[in-house]
């Protein structure tokens, strides 16, 4: 079974090599965890690939708000 992988992934190449590792990849959120005052925050980040703003335009948006 590995034989037949490698053989497959030798005749690739090299940008279709790393097409076919992309599709086995996943993107593994963010996870922060505190504890303040007996109380358990956790926060999750999440990320869309098709997005125009930035982290910063992001984090710059919602401190914005609380002004």
């Amino acid at each position: 079974m590995l034989d037949e992988l490698y053989d497959k992934l030798d005749k690739m190449t090299p940008k279709e090599r790393m097409a076919w590792y992309s599709r086995g990849m996943y993107v593994k959120t963010l996870k922060y965890t505190q504890e303040i005052d007996n109380t358990i925050y956790i926060v999750r980040t999440n990320f869309n690939e098709n997005s125009t703003s930035t982290v910063y335009d992001t984090v710059k948006r919602i401190t914005s708000k609380n002004e």
